[in-house]
């Protein structure tokens, strides 16, 4: 019994130097707090909750072992030394403990200024956790967990993500994300989400994001024409809001990029083999803007090297809902254009619009759609793939198309049958 109480005794001396150790294995920090250059500051709990009056100036060390961690809007921690978060799994004083995700909710919290060392190599999820009864006023969609990061996040191990789970990750002008990769990775998984950081003119940040299949797809901006916010979030195929009338010439991968402020940028995308579809073409790849839920806009690119291609000073889109905020990479030659000869505008959903397979391949497509007479029924000179043939009898209807590309273009005459 006495030694059950010394071992007690002894890990309440390590938990409670600067808290208040709560049954369930909570601990409460709601004060000031310095730890000074040299000292190690060790936390074991199964949930730390830095409180609205806790000033931590940490200039030594602190550790923490803990499943959850929930920082209070108004709580402060700075200093020069380090905040280290460990898997709760690795504690040294409860070895049976389970390896985990280490649950963040950072409450849109003031940044947190003291470098952030990143070693659970089971990840990082940002998620709203209930007040413990501090009655804040919690912020609401994605800043209700999002993390601030005002000095330096280090990912120190493979496995050390950090999973952004519908929230937003900030990182302030002078922040710096170290040591990333293809296995240590921002993870913008939901359809919200983003990492943001405030950029001054001329600047260069690596965004160093991955979808939520773990599709390692960093975005490079730099520059910056004027000082803003950048929101950046790598999508999977599945998740867009956006789809390309015929992806077999794309990749299963889109970014989703804005700001607030109006800047333009040059902007980098990088991409695995693994997302690119069975006609994509490395070589022949050009980044396009979305300019509506299925069309696209080509942009001049740079292929830089494999999977890595580059556009701009392009002028960013203010918020995340305009499709112009949508970016995706697709290649298509003009020996993979296809004119279809029927079509059947019957309202059943099926090949009810004349689709030019391809379109893509060129700046713009120009249509002209002429009845047996001669005479002009439809003219489009951005043609978006829409035309139905709306009022039209069923018959045969000829067409001229010119594409576009650069200074050239090239022209396509031929006919097309209306079915009913």
């Amino acid at each position: 019994m006495q030694k059950i109480l010394l071992f007690f005794l002894f890990v309440l001396s390590i938990c409670s130097s600067s808290g208040q150790e709560m049954p369930g294995g909570v601990l409460m920090e709601n004060s000031s707090v310095q730890i000074g250059q040299g000292n190690i500051h060790q936390l074991f709990s199964e949930t730390i909750y830095f409180g609205p009056e806790a000033d931590w100036i940490i200039d030594g060390t602190v550790e923490i072992w803990s499943q959850k961690i929930w920082i209070a809007p108004n709580a402060a921690i700075k200093g020069s030394g380090r905040l280290i978060i460990y898997n709760p799994g690795d504690s040294p004083y409860f070895p049976n403990s389970k390896k985990k995700a280490t649950i963040v909710d950072g409450n849109n919290s003031n940044f947190i200024q003291v470098l952030v060392e990143h070693h659970n190599s089971t990840g990082i999820v940002l998620e709203d956790i209930n007040d413990p009864g501090y009655s804040i006023q919690n912020p609401a969609g994605s800043d209700a967990a999002r993390l601030n990061i005002g000095s330096e996040l280090h990912l120190a191990k493979n496995g050390a993500d950090v999973r952004l789970n519908g929230y937003n990750l900030g990182l302030a002008r002078n922040a710096v994300i170290n040591n990333y990769s293809g296995q240590r990775r921002l993870i913008t998984d939901t359809d919200r989400g983003h990492v943001l950081k405030l950029l001054s003119p001329g600047a260069t940040f690596t965004y160093p994001v991955a979808s939520g299949d773990l599709h390692y797809a960093p975005v490079t901006i730099s520059a910056v024409t004027t000082e803003g916010t950048v929101y950046v979030r790598a999508s999977d195929r599945f998740s867009s809001p956006v789809r390309p009338k015929d992806p077999r010439f794309g990749i299963n991968l889109d970014w989703n990029i804005y700001s607030p402020e109006l800047l333009s940028a040059v902007i980098t995308l990088e991409q695995p083999a693994d997302v690119n579809n069975e006609k994509y073409i490395d070589e022949k790849a050009f980044i396009y803007q979305f300019n509506g839920t299925e069309n696209l806009d080509k942009l001049l690119t740079k292929r830089i090297s494999l999977g890595l291609h580059q556009i701009g000073p392009l002028a960013l889109a203010a918020n995340k809902e305009d499709n112009s905020a949508w970016l995706t990479k697709a290649s298509t030659s003009t020996k993979d254009f296809f004119i279809p000869n029927t079509f059947s505008p019957n309202g059943d959903g099926i090949n009810d619009q004349f689709v030019l397979i391809g379109i893509e391949a060129f700046d713009h497509v120009e249509v002209q759609i002429f009845n047996r007479w001669g005479n002009q029924l439809y003219h489009h000179t951005r043609y978006d793939n829409s035309w139905a043939g709306i009022g039209q009898l069923a018959g045969t209807y000829f067409y001229v198309i010119t594409a576009h590309e650069g200074g050239s273009k090239t022209v396509f005459k031929g006919w097309v049958l209306l079915t009913k």
